[in-house]
């Protein structure tokens, strides 16, 4: 419930705040979950172990822990910001690496599957996309409570973009985008109802979802992996890598498996 609140906030103070003063409330809030999220904490912690490729000691570990927690906060900030931003100031707030793979993928005349991760601030790199003229469905999970949810919906929507529920609403709105020939965005690295298959993901086995792979192989869109991350408290930068053509496959379960560990790769 915090969240909705916090959100409700922001949409009131998003016109006036510093970006300065943005990045110290966000620090002081991320030292104050420190201590108190104990649970979020650990769950943090336990992640940062698994994927740093060196032992953390202490230090190293609560100055991680707290970084990740900012940039929480601060992806919250983005998003009750979206509707005070033209897509020109968005645009201009993130950097756009590999553009050529966007002509590449669309070259095909198929339709996009853009897969990405929860790394960087998806939200508002969407957005800024839409400033290149590209359209996208994007199909997200449904939060708690329900208000938090049609908050953050009406946000996201500020600028046109569209978003779908994960299930079977989701799935026909994406068929209908890749039909079109437009993008279906799909999260790659988190299967939210726990189905999925279990794979290698950063050298442990993990359930990671499919829904990429298998409206790839269902229209013979091309996949496009990309992801962005965070390099200031006001700028972004996006990193699209290159395109996995798809052959339509419907129903080839050893290449929805062979296709989900190559866009995990």
């Amino acid at each position: 419930m915090w969240r909705y609140y916090l959100l409700r906030i922001g949409t009131v103070l998003a016109k006036h705040m510093p970006p300065k003063v943005v990045y110290w409330i966000t620090w002081a809030a991320a030292k104050l979950a420190y201590r108190n999220a104990h649970t979020t904490r650990a769950a943090i912690e336990a992640n940062l172990r698994r994927i740093v490729d060196q032992p953390l000691d202490d230090e190293t570990s609560q100055r991680l822990v707290r970084s990740t927690l900012q940039n929480l906060y601060l992806n919250y900030w983005d998003l009750v910001r979206i509707p005070h931003f033209t897509r020109e100031e968005l645009r201009s707030r993130v950097e756009f690496y590999g553009m050529n793979y966007f002509d590449e993928a669309t070259s095909h005349g198929k339709g996009v599957v853009l897969a990405s991760a929860h790394l960087g601030n998806l939200d508002f790199v969407l957005q800024a996309s839409l400033g290149l003229g590209l359209r996208f469905t994007v199909l997200a999970e449904q939060l708690e409570p329900k208000r938090l949810h049609d908050l953050q919906m009406q946000l996201r929507r500020t600028r046109g973009l569209t978003f779908e529920p994960v299930g079977p609403r989701g799935i026909r709105a994406a068929f209908e985008a890749i039909r079109r020939g437009d993008f279906a965005c799909v999260a790659t690295d988190r299967a939210i109802h726990g189905k999925g298959i279990v794979t290698d993901f950063l050298g442990e086995p993990a359930i990671m979802p499919t829904g990429a792979a298998e409206l790839a192989l269902r229209t013979g869109a091309t996949v496009l992996p990309a992801y962005s991350i965070r390099t200031g408290v006001d700028s972004h930068r996006v990193y699209l890598e290159p395109p996995i053509r798809v052959e339509a496959a419907p129903g080839n379960a050893d290449k929805v498996r062979a296709l989900t560990d190559r866009i995990i790769a």
